[in-house]
């Protein structure tokens, strides 16, 4: 079928799906003028009519910019023409923002209808922080698992697993973390939370159903850094002589990174779902493992069926 892939920034993990998909990745411009709007400019815009095209773009990171980015791409590309529009949208921001006040739809509800409006047809994610955002779409969503990635690549990393304990650092965890630890065939370290104020949190308690004494954290995202350094703090007091943390979403805010180096943690394995700066990227605390297949696999299931 006739497709193309584009984006707007060409990051690691989208130049890996297109090379997967022995495709170009094309360039859309976001542009900023003096007042702040923001503006999709699209280079060519006449090779996009009557084709499926693919937009590949995580909203995290500068997450206002890029969620309107998005959208605007989208409504630009479907005024080129575009016959479907499919996103993939490994990080989806404001994806945390599910619940509102009083039991109703947080803001991620907006951003789905945005998104809906603008003329994406189907979106593709990566592990969305809750499940409950894809009923705020009317469109499909395929939410990809990066479970068999990470297990095989703890299995690599850690050869003595009767040494390992997998850690879910807060309840919302606890189900995520306990398939990949049946998987592998290790016990498991549950932990609880409690949040005060918009990014800060306290530990409750861990509660330990493993003999292992190296503590492998997993979990959807680390944006601060707290919790994994609170929990490590915890389980240092408790005889774990050593701690690791796998995070699929490494949105990285602020300090994190050394809030999380003091905290005794060993070194983080963070996914290529968001793109690291380049000085980020090349500290030996921090290593970046590809998920691109992950996502190819779903795709093109998505582009045959066309």
């Amino acid at each position: 079928m006739s497709y193309e892939l584009v984006t707007l920034e060409k990051t690691d993990l989208a130049q890996r799906i297109a090379q997967n998909l022995h495709k170009e990745l094309r360039m859309a411009t976001l542009r900023q003028f003096a007042d702040g709007e923001l503006n999709v400019h699209l280079n060519d815009y006449q090779q996009y009519a009557d084709k499926t095209v693919v937009i590949i773009q995580s909203t995290g990171g500068k997450v206002n910019e890029y969620t309107i980015g998005v959208a605007f791409l989208a409504q630009t590309l479907k005024q080129a023409g575009a016959k479907k529009i499919i996103a993939v949208i490994p990080y989806v921001g404001y994806s945390r923002q599910d619940r509102g006040i009083a039991g109703k739809p947080g803001h991620m509800q907006v951003v789905a209808q945005l998104f809906e409006q603008a003329g994406i047809d189907e979106l593709i994610a990566v592990e969305l922080h809750a499940k409950d955002i894809m009923q705020f779409f009317t469109i499909p969503v395929t939410n990809v698992s990066v479970e068999n990635t990470i297990v095989a690549h703890i299995q690599k990393q850690f050869p003595a697993l009767e040494t390992v304990c997998l850690i879910a650092p807060d309840k919302g965890a606890h189900a995520y973390v306990q398939n990949i630890a049946k998987t592998i065939g290790v016990g498991m370290i549950r932990c609880s939370k409690e949040r005060f104020g918009t990014d800060q949190t306290r530990v409750l308690d861990c509660v330990a159903d493993c003999e292992g004494t190296v503590g492998v954290m997993v979990d959807d995202i680390v944006s601060t850094g707290g919790t994994a350094a609170n929990v490590a703090h915890l389980l240092s007091d408790e005889g774990y002589r050593e701690m690791f943390g796998y995070f699929v979403h490494p949105i990285l805010a602020g300090n994190a990174v050394e809030r999380m180096r003091k905290s005794g943690i060993n070194a983080i394995f963070v996914s290529n779902s968001l793109p690291l700066a380049a000085a980020v990227k090349a500290i030996p605390f921090i290593t970046v493992f590809d998920i691109s297949e992950d996502i190819v696999s779903v795709l093109k299931e998505k582009l045959d069926d066309k």
